[in-house]
C-alpha cells in the first residue's frame, strides 16, 4: 500500500462566471521513504496537487488516500488529526508566527499533536540555527526563516513532508542550503518527501520526478533520462 495515493484527481475553481480546472485526472502514488519532485511551470497545478495530497483542500472529483484512508470523505477533525500526527508542510512564504521566537515556532505542531518529545532545540541545531533559537522572524534572514520552517515541519516526526516551492524566494546560496538539508534528512531519517519546484535540477536527492502541464500529469521522469 502506498503512503499517499491519488486517482482521478480533479480540482476546479471559479473565476467570475467561469470554471477553471487547476488539475485534470491526475493519478500519483508516493511510496514510504520516497523523495519525489513535482515540477512544472507556474500555473501548472503543483501547489494545488500538494494541497490535495496533504488534505489541506478537497478535490472536485477523485480520491486521495493517506495510509489507505480516504481524505476527501474524512471529517475536518479527522483531517486535522492526520496532518498533526503524520504530515509536515513547508510553505514558500514560511508562515512563521511573527511574535514567536524560532524555538516557539518550531514547537507549534507539538501543541496540537498531544504527547510527543520536544525536539525543537535538537532540530534547530540540525538546521544550523541553535544560536538563533531566541530570535523572532524579523530578526532572521529569509534563508534562516525557511530553515526554521523546515524544523517546524519535522518536530512532530511526520511520515511525510510536503514542501511547496520552499526555495522560490531565496537566493542561490540559501536555495542550495535548503535543498541540501532536505536531501540529507531524507537520507538520514528515511523521511518521505514530496516537493514542488519549477526545475527538477534544483532538487538534489530526488529519485523521481513527475511533471505537470496545464493541470495534467505528463510522462514521469527519472534521474538520468532524457527530457
Amino acid at each position: 500500500m502506498s503512503l499517499v495515493a491519488a486517482t482521478g484527481l480533479r480540482k476546479d475553481y471559479r473565476q467570475g462566471g467561469d470554471v477553471v480546472a487547476a488539475l485534470r485526472d491526475v493519478a500519483l502514488a508516493v511510496e514510504e521513504g520516497e523523495f519525489l519532485c513535482v515540477t512544472g511551470p507556474s500555473g501548472s497545478g503543483k501547489s494545488t496537487l500538494l494541497s490535495l495530497l496533504a488534505g489541506l483542500d478537497r478535490p472536485t472529483r477523485g480520491s486521495v488516500t493517506f495510509r489507505g484512508e480516504a481524505l476527501e470523505t474524512a471529517s475536518s477533525g479527522r483531517l486535522a488529526e492526520l496532518r498533526r500526527t503524520g504530515m509536515g508542510f513547508v510553505f514558500q512564504d514560511f508562515r512563521l508566527v511573527r511574535h514567536l521566537t524560532a524555538r516557539a515556532n518550531v514547537r507549534l505542531p507539538l501543541l496540537f499533536a498531544g504527547d510527543g518529545e520536544d525536539r525543537a532545540d535538537e532540530l534547530l541545531e540540525r538546521v544550523g540555527l541553535a544560536a538563533r533559537a531566541g530570535h523572532r522572524p524579523h530578526e532572521l534572514s529569509r534563508g534562516e526563516m525557511q530553515r526554521v520552517a523546515v524544523a517546524r515541519a519535522l518536530v512532530h516526526d511526520p511520515a511525510v513532508v510536503f514542501a511547496d516551492e520552499p526555495t522560490a524566494s531565496l537566493d542561490r546560496a540559501n536555495r542550495e542550503a535548503v535543498w541540501r538539508l532536505l536531501s540529507e534528512l531524507h537520507t538520514e531519517r528515511g523521511l518521505t518527501l514530496v516537493v514542488a519546484a519549477h526545475d527538477a535540477e534544483q532538487v538534489p536527492g530526488a529519485a523521481r520526478t513527475v511533471r505537470l502541464a496545464d493541470g495534467r500529469m505528463v510522462e514521469p521522469l527519472r534521474r538520468g533520462t532524457d527530457g
